[in-house]
């Protein structure tokens, strides 16, 4: 076989039927054009069937119950296995924590020394009030 002659979608008719190899002409009548708006019946009795089967479709409540269980013991992930890394994050947490601190002291300290250094603040120590 050399070349494949595709054929045009439709039924054939016994005069449209391809004899042999000189029948190589394309059929004078072309079929209609489906859209979506005109689907064929073969199409619609199609969907048609498959609606009917999803709605007759009945499951065991004890099954579904036990496949959502499982859904979800499957889509939660075990603690344990994060330990370590949740210690990590604690840690990591807690040095953010001081480090803030400490560079909330720096900054303060500095703007001070700027202060003192333009005169606007006298470089006397003052007294802090104790909170009751």
């Amino acid at each position: 076989m050399r070349t494949i002659r595709v054929l045009p979608p439709g039924p054939l008719t016994p005069a449209a039927r391809p004899t042999g190899r000189d029948s190589e002409a394309a059929p004078s009548a072309d079929p209609p054009v489906r859209t979506a708006q005109e689907p064929s019946a073969g199409y619609q009795q199609a969907v048609d069937a498959h609606r009917v089967s999803r709605r007759t479709a009945v499951v065991d409540p004890r099954i579904r119950a036990a496949a959502e269980r499982q859904a979800r013991s499957q889509a939660r992930e075990p603690e344990h296995l994060f330990r370590d890394g949740r210690a990590v994050v604690e840690q990591l947490r807690e040095r953010a924590a001081r480090q803030g601190a400490t560079d909330t002291t720096r900054a303060r300290a500095l703007r001070r020394l700027a202060d003192e250094r333009a005169g606007r603040v006298s470089s006397t120590p003052q007294r802090l009030e104790q909170p009751a």
